[in-house]
């Protein structure tokens, strides 16, 4: 249930990529500047559509006001209605299914957020509901990967989502969002059937019970559907971290609202721009790409160190765009992909441009090192479902408990022990 909008364009698309520009736009038409609200979505639009290219596993969270009963958003200087929004993306994805066949299951997708976006309406406080958003598998074997990838989906990693919306005290809702690679049916289904027996179950334990499904499938461990990730993984906290590259973002997306040039060749702009700040984004979490910090001595020297930082910035979000574009890749997410050469919706097949960045193996405390039972929980194993005299016990990142980890390791360790 990803935010996609297509700013104040009249024809209807479920993917633009410049979005942000017309916002930004918009507002410096109305009213001679940026206003507060609009550069927010900016970052919040931007940098959740930068965590899903990572390849990393990514949890947001947004929070929606209620106003006359009604959930609303900022858009174009005024609060307007969430489910507005949605029924503005079903007809793109409507519009675009009559346009072409294929794209039949994003329409359908956009029904079903909708349906969801009417039940949280509905949410009074202290309710949740909790959702679950699959990998378009049977898309990719009708249509090719390729296709997939272009409508912003990851075929690499199989990519899904979990959802949990939950209603406070003051009416507002909180939307979270958990990424979840491989896409596994039985897995989301228990997720999804976990809000029968624990209705107030966090994201945490949602995750955690994803991951624990997993794990009596294929032994091992997961994070997030993931092999190898740290446990705790999050690429939305981190990109947040990353506030100079953040603000050069920004500021650069306003310099190009302010253009006066052609729509098309602000969109090029656009394009290279994005690629180039999200290469540099994944080599900054690969611990490569810092920027230089000049020192100032006094207050005069301020500006001038200033523009050394943002010259230093441009020139390796150049340099990134440049290297994109020489491996072929493509930044998909959110209904769309736009590549290094500059075109949206690109073909171009990056099988395995993700894996060959990054690796499975990260930096920083091992596996074994962060692995403790710290959640209580229903046991995803002894507890599937648990019986009404039940309590929830202590369990691990994968929602096993102690005792069923320990015995699903000597088990595993004895099956091992066979096969040597």
């Amino acid at each position: 249930m990803e935010q996609c909008t297509n700013g104040s364009n009249e024809k209807l698309q479920s993917f633009d990529v410049m979005a942000s520009v017309d916002m930004m736009r918009f507002d410096i038409i109305a009213y001679g500047q940026v206003l507060p609200e609009t550069r927010q979505r900016v970052i919040d639009e931007e940098m959740s559509l930068m965590s899903e290219g990572v390849e990393r596993a990514a949890r947001t969270s947004f929070t929606y006001e209620r106003v006359n009963g009604s959930l609303v958003y900022f858009d174009e200087g005024k609060k307007r209605s969430y489910t507005g929004m949605l029924i503005t993306g079903l007809r793109a994805a409507e519009q675009e299914a009559q346009t072409d066949f294929r794209r039949k299951f994003l329409h359908e997708r956009a029904i079903r957020d909708l349906e969801v976006g009417y039940h949280l309406e509905k949410l009074r406080p202290g309710e949740q509901l909790v959702w679950t958003s699959p990998y378009p598998e049977e898309a990719e074997q009708r249509y090719g990967k390729q296709f997939v990838r272009d409508r912003g989906f990851f075929p690499e990693r199989k990519m899904g989502f979990i959802y949990r919306a939950y209603c406070n005290a003051d009416a507002s809702v909180t939307l979270e969002s958990q990424t979840v690679d491989r896409s596994d049916q039985g897995a989301l289904a228990m997720v999804e059937r976990l809000s029968e027996y624990d209705p107030e179950a966090d994201m945490e334990t949602l995750r955690r019970t994803y991951d624990g499904n997993l794990v009596k499938k294929y032994g091992g461990q997961f994070y997030a559907g993931r092999r190898g990730a740290e446990i705790g993984e999050n690429a939305w906290k981190e990109l947040l971290k990353q506030k100079d590259l953040i603000e050069y973002y920004v500021q650069e997306i306003e310099r190009l609202a302010k253009q006066q040039q052609s729509r098309r060749d602000v969109q090029g702009e656009m394009v290279r721009l994005t690629i180039g700040v999200w290469k540099l984004f994944k080599k900054r979490l690969n611990g490569e790409g810092q920027v230089v910090q000049y020192s100032t001595n006094h207050v005069g020297a301020i500006a001038t160190s200033a523009a050394l930082q943002y010259a230093a910035l441009s020139s390796q979000v150049h340099a990134s765009y440049l290297e994109a574009r020489a491996n072929g890749e493509v930044k998909a997410g959110c209904g769309g992909a736009i590549s290094a050469l500059g075109q949206e919706n690109e073909s171009i097949d990056i099988e395995g441009t993700f894996n060959g960045i990054f690796g499975e193996q990260r930096k920083g405390k091992s596996k074994e090192e962060t692995y403790s039972f710290d959640k209580k929980m229903y046991c995803v194993v002894c507890q599937a479902p648990p019986q009404k005299t039940e309590s929830k016990k202590m369990c691990g990142p994968c929602g096993i408990c102690k005792g069923c980890d320990t015995k699903m390791r000597t088990k595993s360790k004895g099956s091992f022990a066979l096969a040597a």
